[in-house]
């Protein structure tokens, strides 16, 4: 009796493999078809990840990935500051969140498969196949009853909003509270008169989606929380977070519906209390429009030579690492 059970088991995850393979595979044609035909919505998510092919198509294949703790109070911070009447529509304060490894993994693939499969999440939900099926994809033992608590959280992802503690909502609150009592940062939030602004435009025949956190006629703002705001820090991250694509992609939306290159400015703010008020010049936002025309031809090209999963040096191919001037001498004067 065992020895069947077991290779029904076997037999059932070879199935579930065999079936997730299929819908991969499916999920790529679909995804290249889409390419091909310039019928895929880019957004400055997708193409800062053109740094190689692959990492582009990873990116738009990778299952549903929650948001870190410091993207949920980024995000928290946002709405409290910008639009406090849309808070519980964007996000739910939670109990219970998924805990990484197992349940991290289970909650990611079971809101993918009700998200792709229409699937409703009722009273039945948890006895359902495919969380029967999901649950023992990520688990090797133990009962579907102990992830039940998790149904909340994943119900509110399939609905398109993220889950936040309540821990870290006060947090955000706390902070968001600080930010309004500072009079050159409110002032400069004030300067614009659209919140959330979304445009929708085409750049070398690619349809193109941005939301913008604040805008007015030939203005625009961007909101951001770091772990440390200083301006020589912030500068870093720009580079390490590809900012410069993001205003470079903002700009060109905006100067597609106002015309010229429009002004820009980072608000940042960090735990501390400390925020910075950033002008970008237009040499920078110049810099970042160039930047974002590079990738689209980087993606133009990989299309064109049918490269969808080569790496970095097919956009980069004449790369030499040369000596960098702080690495140590040799003294060989004391062997003389």
């Amino acid at each position: 009796m065992g020895q069947s059970k077991e290779m029904f088991i076997q037999m059932r995850e070879q199935e579930i493999h065999e079936k997730m393979e299929q819908q991969e595979q499916s999920k790529v044609t679909d995804l290249i078809n889409r390419l091909r035909a310039k019928e895929e919505v880019l957004s400055y998510s997708s193409i800062k990840n053109l740094t190689s092919p692959v990492n582009f198509m990873n990116y738009k294949l990778q299952d549903f990935k929650p948001k870190t703790e410091s993207q949920l109070l980024g995000t928290a911070c946002d709405l409290l500051l910008l639009t406090p009447e849309k808070f519980d529509n964007e996000l739910v304060v939670i109990e219970k969140t998924p805990s990484a490894g197992n349940q991290e993994n289970f909650a990611n693939s079971l809101i993918e498969k009700v998200k792709t499969q229409n699937i409703i999440i009722d009273d039945n939900f948890i006895g359902s196949q495919v969380f029967i099926d999901t649950f023992n994809e990520n688990y090797k033992r133990g009962k579907v009853e102990s992830v039940e608590n998790l149904i909340p959280y994943i119900k509110a992802k399939v609905s398109g909003k993220d889950c936040i503690s309540k821990i870290l909502k006060e947090e955000a609150e706390e902070i968001t509270e600080n930010l309004k009592k500072k009079e050159d940062f409110m002032t400069a939030l004030e300067n614009t008169t659209e919140r959330q602004k979304r445009i929708d435009f085409e750049f070398l025949g690619w349809k193109f989606k941005c939301f913008l956190d604040t805008y007015s006629n030939g203005f625009f703002q961007d909101l951001k929380f770091a772990s440390d705001c200083t301006p020589e820090k912030f500068e870093y991250d720009i580079r390490k977070f590809n900012y410069d694509v993001q205003f470079g992609l903002y700009s060109l939306a905006v100067q597609s519906i106002d015309g010229g290159i429009p002004e820009f400015e980072f608000l940042v703010f960090d735990r501390k209390g400390n925020y910075s008020i950033l002008p970008v010049d237009y040499a920078y936002l110049k810099y970042g429009q160039k930047k974002v025309e590079f990738l689209v031809k980087c993606l133009d090209k990989m299309i064109k030579d049918n490269a969808f999963f080569n790496s970095y040096n097919f956009f980069n191919p004449r790369v030499k690492l040369c000596k960098p001037q702080w690495v140590k001498g040799f003294d060989f004067e004391i062997f003389e």
